[in-house]
C-alpha cells in the first residue's frame, strides 16, 4: 500500500500528460480557430469601416458643395459623382460578404446596426441620384431645387452619420 502512495503523484502526472496528448489536437485546433476568428474580425471590420468612411466622405463633399451653392458647374458634380460612384460600388459589391461575416462573427445587435447603415447608404445614394436628375432637368442654379434637395439629402446624410457612429464605435472589436 505504501508503494501506491509513493507513486501516486507520478501516475497522476503521467495520466494528465497522456490525456493532454490525446486531446491536444482538439485543444490546439480550438485555439487556432479562435485566433483566426479574431484576426478575421479585425481585418473585415477595418475593410468595411474604410469603405464606409470613404463613401461618407464623398457624400459630405457633395452635400457641402450643393447646399452652400459653392460650385455652380456641372463638371464639379460629375467628377465628384464619379468618386462617390466608386466608393458606393466598392461598399455595396461586398454588402453580402460583410453581411455573412457579421452573422458569423458579431452579435445580432451589430448585425442589425449594419443592416440599418446599408439601408441608409442606399437612401443617401438614391437622394443623390434624384438631385443629379433634377439638376440636369431643371437647372443647376435653381434655388428651389437646391433648397429642397439639400434638406432631404442632408437629413439622409445625417441619419447615415448617426447609424455609422453607432456601428463603428460601440466595442465591436
Amino acid at each position: 500500500m505504501h508503494f501506491i502512495y509513493e507513486n501516486l503523484g507520478i501516475w497522476v502526472a503521467t495520466t494528465i500528460v497522456a490525456l493532454l496528448t490525446i486531446f491536444s489536437d482538439k485543444i490546439l485546433g480550438r485555439i487556432r480557430f479562435s485566433l483566426n476568428k479574431a484576426d478575421s474580425r479585425a481585418k473585415y471590420f477595418e475593410e468595411m469601416a474604410e469603405r464606409l468612411s470613404t463613401f461618407v466622405y464623398w457624400a459630405e463633399l457633395f452635400y457641402e458643395g450643393f447646399a452652400t451653392n459653392r460650385y455652380e458647374n456641372e463638371e464639379y458634380y460629375a467628377g465628384l459623382s464619379g468618386s462617390i460612384d466608386v466608393a458606393v460600388t466598392e461598399l455595396l459589391t461586398r454588402e453580402y460578404v460583410y453581411r455573412s461575416w457579421m452573422k458569423s462573427y458579431w452579435s445580432k445587435e451589430q448585425f442589425t446596426k449594419y443592416n440599418k447603415v446599408i439601408t441608409a447608404v442606399k437612401k443617401v445614394e438614391a437622394e443623390r441620384h434624384l438631385l443629379l436628375d433634377k439638376m440636369t432637368v431643371v437647372n443647376l442654379k435653381s434655388d428651389e431645387v437646391r433648397r429642397k434637395g439639400s434638406i432631404t439629402f442632408g437629413k439622409e446624410l445625417k441619419d447615415l452619420h448617426v447609424l455609422t457612429e453607432k456601428l463603428l464605435t460601440k466595442d465591436i472589436l
